[in-house]
């Protein structure tokens, strides 16, 4: 038998996985997602109590709404699902539960940046669909009807993003380092890994400011830059700053989970 990787193994502990991860997450999973739903009830009460009449002002919170969603679950998913496996007896026992480390990352991987991000997609596009089209007055247009705005940043500059792409690539970062750190620390998982990556981000704040100091990227260089910049070169420019970055963050954040599952013991 493969030690690495075997298919009927895999399925089977990713539906162990998934069931566990419903169990441990899933009541707050349809709470997060169905936000629009509990604030267009919440403000309907408001309104009906205090001023007699529903608000129909044009109440366009559902970008907001949905990136509130996004990140009340990248913080604590992880440490719901997987933050036991530091738990002595716990993770004793998922250490000896038939499938390879490999397969355990892999299951992970597909939860937590495939199955979760899709599901929230779901049932908060369907949820705010519904009340859009039901309630337009009150509740406002929906998130699918906001502006666009990679045509608006297209007629500004000239660049064109592909902002699906990128919100999916921001959360799936994100949410692989909060996991890494739900398995890492032990205790205030997600308060622990907001300071990591605060003392990470003030360091590479700190380095650009020395290659700016240092005369790397003075004034006089940056302007010459701007001057030759095409619309190509900037388009090419923005595709390599918004990509390699979320590319090498995106191996490393792997790397070090699989590292850190494989190096468990209890």
């Amino acid at each position: 038998m493969n030690k690495i990787f075997e298919p009927k193994r895999f399925v089977s502990y990713l539906g162990y996985d998934l069931r566990s991860a419903w169990n441990n997450y899933g009541v707050s999973f349809l709470i997060i997602a169905m936000l629009p739903l509990l604030v267009f009830v919440f403000n309907t009460i408001v309104g009906l109590v205090f001023e007699g009449v529903v608000d129909t002002r044009d109440n366009s919170y559902s970008g907001m709404l949905f990136a509130l969603a996004v990140f009340i679950l990248i913080v604590s998913f992880s440490a719901r699902t997987y933050g036991q496996i530091t738990d002595k007896k716990y993770g004793s026992s998922w250490v000896l539960l038939p499938a390879s480390v490999f397969e355990k990352f892999l299951s992970m991987l597909i939860i937590t940046c495939v199955v979760v991000p899709v599901g929230l997609v779901v049932v908060f596009g369907a949820t705010d669909l519904l009340l859009s089209k039901a309630f337009p007055a009150s509740y406002g247009p929906g998130l699918l009807n906001n502006m666009d705005l990679n045509l608006a940043l297209k007629d500004s500059i000239g660049v064109s993003v592909n902002f699906p792409a990128l919100i999916y690539v921001s959360y799936a970062v994100s949410m692989l380092a909060f996991t890494l750190g739900a398995v890492i620390f032990k205790k205030a998982k997600p308060a622990k890994t907001f300071l990591v990556l605060m003392g990470i981000s003030f360091l590479l704040s700190s380095l650009a400011m020395l290659l700016v100091s240092g005369g790397i990227l003075d004034s006089d260089r940056i302007e010459s830059i701007m001057e030759a910049m095409t619309e190509e070169r900037l388009q090419s420019l923005v595709n390599t700053w918004l990509n390699v970055p979320n590319l090498i963050c995106t191996i490393l954040l792997m790397c070090g989970l699989y590292f850190r599952l494989k190096t468990i013991k209890h």
